[in-house]
């Protein structure tokens, strides 16, 4: 009788993990997470192109200077290999009715869809630039730090798009998460005005990056856009948008004339290990951004704002291996923490809230 009850009490749990393993939310955090990690490994390659480095204990990186225009040049060269790899590669093999999809979706001339993804792509196009600058001139974890003040700014726009009012408990992990973006910033002694440059840059780029996740979650839900073809028209509108700034950048001589950080300035025994770094931002660019949007149409754009949380650990956990980039001080560790933790917290308890309300 006593192994029988035992019997049933281990099928009981192996049934329990199929659930687990089934769940739609679980798997949609899973996908987040492999995204950020993604994410957290193109911020480490962005580092070394920007500046020099020493990768696995050889020195390495620093292929150009971090100004505007080198910025915009490499953003361009990476979509260049991105867009051809999603429309014709990638895409058809991960989603094959990827074109008639499109063409379908055209034909609906929906103006709030179209003007939502034109929306999304500039969204994007700008958190980019705006990020890599901060990468340019603080670690790599303080960065994606600041930069992760993006989950508390998606909170405040669901509310406001969607009215999703954040509770008590939110609303105190809000305070917290900026505290510990605050204890980041190096201190006063260690401060100059291109750290504090970078952590606004930062912190701007969260704040554009959450208006891009409400578009995606409009887009991929209420119009029910599967987020490969949304992701390719992304990708398209960014093409086009680098396209434009840097083909404005080399044929007019009075932009570069006025704002010297527009110039484009690439040393010719570069260009190779440009490109090559190119291929690889290309690379996860692809995998990190579908797998988000792709997360985000399954456990909604504060969720996985929140579950992305572990970009700032990761990015630190990859910064000390790969680079050997260590945090300043103990306060930054704690800032780190901070926010993670909470962010954590807060995404846990969301849905475990969505579990209750779809089992009742």
């Amino acid at each position: 009788m006593q192994s029988k009850n035992k019997l049933q009490t281990l099928v009981q749990i192996v049934q329990g993990w199929n659930r687990w393993g089934r769940s739609p939310h679980l798997q949609g955090a899973a996908i987040v997470l492999l995204s950020s990690l993604i994410l957290s490994f193109q911020n480490i390659v962005v580092r070394i192109v920007l500046s020099q480095q020493t990768v696995l204990g050889i020195s390495f990186g620093g292929f150009v200077e971090s100004s505007v225009g080198n910025l915009l040049l490499i953003l361009l060269m990476r979509m260049v290999v991105v867009v051809p790899l999603m429309a014709f590669g990638i895409g058809t093999w991960i989603y094959p009715p990827l074109w008639k999809d499109i063409q379908n979706r055209l034909n609906e001339r929906n103006p709030a869809l179209i003007g939502g993804v034109l929306a999304s792509g500039f969204l994007l196009f700008l958190s980019l630039p705006l990020m890599f600058t901060a990468l340019s001139v603080i670690p790599a974890g303080i960065a994606t730090t600041l930069f992760f003040i993006y989950p508390t700014v998606t909170v405040l726009f669901a509310w406001w798009c969607f009215g999703d009012r954040p509770t008590f408990l939110l609303t105190l992990a809000v305070g917290t998460i900026y505290a510990g973006c605050l204890l980041t910033i190096p201190g006063s002694e260690q401060s100059t005005d291109k750290v504090w440059l970078g952590a606004t840059m930062a912190a701007l780029a969260g704040v554009v990056f959450a208006a891009y996740t409400i578009l995606t979650q409009i887009c991929t839900r209420r119009f029910r856009l599967h987020p490969v073809p949304f992701t390719l028209g992304v990708f398209v509108i960014m093409l086009l948008l680098a396209s434009l700034t840097v083909g404005a950048i080399a044929f007019i001589p009075w932009l570069t004339a006025r704002l010297p950080s527009l110039r484009i300035v690439v040393n010719a025994t570069m260009w190779s290990r440009l490109w090559a770094s190119t291929v690889v931002l290309a690379l996860t660019a692809i995998a990190g951004f579908l797998l988000n949007n792709i997360g985000i149409r399954r456990v909604g754009a504060v969720q996985a704002a929140i579950i992305s949380a572990s970009g700032p650990v990761f990015t630190t956990l990859l910064g000390w291996l790969l680079i050997q980039e260590m945090l300043q001080d103990k306060a930054q560790a704690i800032g780190i923490l901070l926010v993670t933790i909470w962010v954590g917290a807060i995404g846990t308890g969301a849905m475990n809230r969505d579990s209750r309300n779809q089992s009742s």
